[in-house]
């Protein structure tokens, strides 16, 4: 199996909302900062690029251009369910769902067989996280965190505009900090963690 994915890649949202972040923290909800939760949200931005996948739950879209195959690979994980397969003729979604394809949960494979572009979206992802998650989250978190508290280290984690809060440029600009990837503030016991979910689906997305 080798084809073609296009797929839509949501801005990066926290993995873990900010009564499980207070809870982990030991303090009051209240007493979370700006600071605290750009660094969740730097730390989550840096775990979805780590791994190619976003992990939390939620509905994604992907679109496989292949020739005639038994089975498309969905990149999240892991798959709960199918909202809809269908035919893209002319750059669109037709308005019918193709039929006669199996679900293989949770690994995303469909099995069937078509000699076009499909668009496929999906329900997939965590809720809760499971622990060894959580673990690589918070050795991350930390590690942000020690970041920001360097001199200039604000700078590092860059704030651009979001309601309220702020996004990040986790690829981190040239602060010589930044790695391949823009993954180099998770240190090894993250990565050691989140090397079992590391999308290694092998085709290319576009």
């Amino acid at each position: 199996m080798n084809h073609h994915v296009d797929r839509d890649i949501p801005v990066p949202v926290p993995l873990l909302d900010e009564d499980q972040l207070a809870a982990l923290l030991g303090i009051d909800v209240a007493d979370l900062t700006d600071t605290d939760r750009i660094a969740a949200l730097a730390t989550s931005a840096l775990i979805q690029n780590y791994t190619d996948r976003q992990l939390v739950r939620g509905t994604y879209t992907e679109r496989h251009l292949g020739q005639l195959q038994g089975s498309v690979q969905l990149l999240e994980y892991p798959v709960v369910s199918i909202t809809s397969i269908r035919e893209v003729i002319n750059g669109s979604a037709s308005a019918t769902d193709v039929v006669g394809y199996r679900l293989v949960r949770p690994t995303g494979i469909v099995l069937g067989w078509w000699g076009c572009e499909l668009e496929v979206v999906y329900v997939a992802g965590y809720d809760p996280l499971p622990a060894d998650l959580v673990a690589a989250f918070m050795e991350g978190f930390r590690t942000v965190r020690a970041v920001q508290a360097m001199p200039d280290g604000a700078s590092l984690v860059k704030r651009v505009a979001v309601t309220g809060v702020g996004s990040v440029d986790y690829d981190l600009g040239a602060s010589g900090l930044a790695g391949s990837g823009g993954w180099a503030f998770l240190p090894p016991t993250s990565v050691a963690l989140l090397a079992p979910y590391r999308n290694t689906a092998p085709m290319g997305v576009g």
